[in-house]
């Protein structure tokens, strides 16, 4: 299994730490600050929401009809029985996740 991680990623030490600690044979390879990367032998491409998908890389992927999805989706169809509570946007996800963990 290969996993390609871009665009920009501020900490891609930690990214590598978390692959490194899973007992799977996972190549990974990070691209970082470019959309400049080789679609081939790719299925599926996971993107944070964030990312617009007007993006050069996206296009490519699309005429290539390579899927493209969110976190969120990738998480629903790994485990399409769970219970999800997403918590996101750019202020108060602490105190949300705090008060939502204080109900459950």
């Amino acid at each position: 299994m290969q996993i390609y991680i871009f665009p920009i990623l501020k900490k891609s030490g930690r990214i590598r730490r978390i692959f490194r600690g899973n007992k799977k044979n996972i190549d990974l390879n990070l691209y970082l600050g470019t959309n400049e990367i080789s679609l081939e032998n790719i299925d599926l491409i996971i993107k944070s929401p964030g990312i617009p998908l007007d993006l050069d890389v996206f296009k490519r992927a699309e005429e290539k009809n390579i899927e493209i999805v969110t976190d969120l989706e990738l998480a629903y169809r790994i485990k399409p029985d769970a219970n999800f509570i997403a918590i996101t946007g750019t202020n108060g996800k602490t105190t949300t996740t705090t008060l939502t963990g204080g109900v459950f």
